[in-house]
């Protein structure tokens, strides 16, 4: 028992070493200090807090914004977990897709009969269902949970015109492998975001390329940690101000998972993946 008790203290010990060594935190932390009214944008918000980089700094900052979810069961402890200060943070039950309506969309569900899933794979929805098949090595006999719902989807464009949105200082976009299909619809010369984070973990060759091409050509400097991007505005006059750049460097040597990002990956730079 006391050896099993001082195993989960070292593993929690060695989770929290990792975590505070990450650069992407760093980022966060330090941008939050020199850009305390930033506005931010997150699509698949899940429930607010799980393996979700924003919410301490949205929290404990005076940050605004949009977050937006589109499975029922995660929307509602979204809400729940924001109401405190909906006065900053909007929930919209929706997700971002290249079209608008109802469409198709997958998430896992416990199922009468079978193990209940581990708490991570409740925020694992996808338009792809490849994408969660793709977990079959962690989860036995995954697809048997899967179960396709209807959500309301919406575009980038009339999202915009309905939040009467004018300004993007922060994007966030970690949706199971459709994340390029979001950053396509961004003009980052209208837009501008200081700081934009997204899932490249689900994206194939071509898109991840892509992705990583839109924000090079914009002059964006990239890392990659864990199974985000990390694409930051370091030009004179954005948010991401001399204090941060001074230090990136060190904070990605001393992150274990960081990788900075030169160019992108070998092959297309626009993917021949449909839009949708």
């Amino acid at each position: 028992m006391i050896r099993a008790r001082l195993g989960r203290l070292r593993r929690r010990f060695r989770y929290w070493l990792d975590d505070t060594r990450l650069a992407g935190p760093r980022v966060l932390k330090a941008l939050a200090r020199s850009a305390p009214q930033a506005v931010f944008v997150e699509v698949g918000a899940n429930d607010g807090t799980m393996m979700d980089p924003l919410h301490k700094v949205i929290a404990r900052s005076r940050w605004h914004g949009l977050a937006l979810e589109p499975v029922p069961e995660l929307f509602a402890r979204l809400e729940q977990h924001y109401q405190p200060i909906r006065e900053r943070v909007t929930p919209l039950n929706l997700a971002l897709s290249t079209q608008e309506g109802i469409l198709p969309f997958n998430c896992l569900r416990n199922q009468p009969g079978e193990p209940p899933l581990p708490d991570w794979a409740h925020g694992l929805g996808s338009f792809e269902r490849q994408v969660i098949l793709g977990h079959a090595d962690r989860i036995p006999r995954i697809e048997r949970y899967i179960e396709q719902i209807d959500v309301r989807c919406t575009t980038w464009a009339q999202l915009v015109r309905e939040q009467a949105l004018t300004r993007l200082d922060i994007l966030m976009v970690d949706t199971e492998g459709h994340d390029l299909m979001v950053l396509r619809q961004i003009d980052l010369v209208q837009w501008r975001p200081a700081l934009v984070i997204y899932e490249h973990h689900h994206l194939d060759a071509a898109s991840r390329s892509e992705a990583q091409h839109k924000f090079i050509e914009a002059e964006y400097r990239l890392f990659e940690e864990g199974l985000d991007t990390w694409c930051l505005d370091t030009r004179a006059g954005s948010l991401i101000g001399p204090t941060i750049r001074r230090r990136l460097d060190g904070w990605l040597r001393r992150s274990r998972y960081a990788k900075p990002v030169q160019r992108p990956l070998q092959g297309l730079a626009q993917s021949s993946k449909p839009c949708g």
